[in-house]
């Protein structure tokens, strides 16, 4: 199946200039315009589906047979036990399926959507300054989704971090599983993620309304990481990752501000994990240890969070005077994203498949 987005070449140069291809249009798009728009969106739906059913469809089936083959009936849990008993299954399992489901959906959307990587690509349109700038913004945006992740748990379930985060990085020992794990999670993860969520969603949505298309990519791909934490920290995340990739037109630098980002996380986990119970014990500071590695794991932490306060502070400063150099939806371009996009039924499917599994790894 192939589709031939109408004004594709047009659509591209629009978009790389800063022009506003809704200026000129109908308010209201007809039937037949709405039917177009509603496809193009239908496919990126589609490519998310397809992420949801490798990710988080086959490797529940698998260990659905693994199951039924060890004798556990139908016992899931049991299951995964057993396959995160030996630490190398264990990451081929965790980061396998993601690595799967995101190539997949990946190719898929670039070939159906006719997004051109190429430009995507792209060294113009930033510099370095640029980029440290969007690193700052980067690491301030996930120190506020840290403290308000901070308040959620004090507040409204008791210091309980286990309901609110994956903390399968702090339980791998051995020197492969650590490798293979962090090279996902440090590079090869932001990298897929960036081409899915910023290449593609975002891209798909971007000609009428940019600023919806981020914020809800960045939905997206908050919800995506499947439990409360995580999604409360790639919304905020993603908001910082799709307005880099639409001031800079390039997928480079949403990517290395991603990997920055996952590379200091995983770094400060790796550093607390020799200490097991230093999360819980953050949370009460008169009982912290007073050397280790895990206190200088958990000081390089602070140190990063709180040089990205002044930093953020300067971005948000410099945003107030010169703007986020976002277009601007006028009347056409709203009616031709948010109202077509909520009422694509596969798009409905995927926020509530995506809502269902972030409650159930939650509660």
């Amino acid at each position: 199946m192939s589709y031939n987005y109408d004004v594709r070449l047009f659509d591209i140069i629009w978009g790389w200039i800063g022009v506003d291809n809704s200026v000129g249009m109908d308010i209201r798009p007809s039937a037949e315009e709405k039917k177009k728009i509603r496809r193009g969106y239908f496919f990126a739906a589609l490519v998310i589906f397809i992420d949801i059913v490798i990710f988080q469809g086959i490797s529940r089936l698998i260990l659905l047979i693994t199951a039924l083959v060890n004798g556990m009936g139908t016992d899931i849990a049991a299951a995964n036990a057993l396959v995160r008993s030996n630490d190398v299954i264990s990451v081929l399992y965790s980061c396998g399926f993601p690595i799967v489901a995101e190539i997949t959906a990946i190719v898929l959307g670039y070939r159906l959507l006719h997004i051109d990587i190429k430009k995507q690509l792209s060294r113009d349109g930033y510099s370095g300054m640029e980029i440290t700038g969007a690193l700052g913004a980067g690491f301030f945006a996930q120190t506020t989704a840290i403290l308000m992740l901070a308040v959620i748990v004090l507040i409204f379930i008791k210091g309980d971090t286990s309901r609110i985060s994956n903390d399968a990085l702090l339980t791998k020992s051995s020197l492969g599983a650590n490798i293979l794990m962090y090279s996902y999670v440090c590079l090869l993860g932001p990298v897929l993620e960036e081409l899915l969520f910023r290449g593609i969603v975002l891209e798909s949505m971007r000609r009428y309304n940019e600023r919806f298309a981020i914020v809800f990519s960045a939905m997206m791909f908050g919800l995506m990481h499947g439990n409360l934490g995580q999604a409360v920290n790639g919304f905020i995340c993603g908001l910082v990752l799709g307005t880099i990739y639409v001031r800079s037109r390039s997928l480079i630098p949403s990517s290395i501000v991603h990997i920055f980002m996952n590379t200091v996380t995983s770094v400060s986990a790796v550093m607390l994990a020799s200490e097991p119970d230093m999360l819980q014990k953050g949370l009460d500071l008169s009982a912290l240890s007073t050397s280790g590695f895990a206190m200088a794991g958990l000081i390089f932490n602070g140190v990063i969070r709180l040089l990205s306060i002044p930093v953020g502070i300067i971005v948000i400063v410099y945003i107030a005077t010169h703007g986020l150099g976002l277009r601007k939806a006028n009347e056409a371009g709203k009616s031709r994203s948010a109202p077509i996009v909520f009422t694509t039924p596969l798009w409905i499917v995927n926020i509530v498949l995506y809502l269902a599994i972030c409650v159930y790894n939650t509660l």
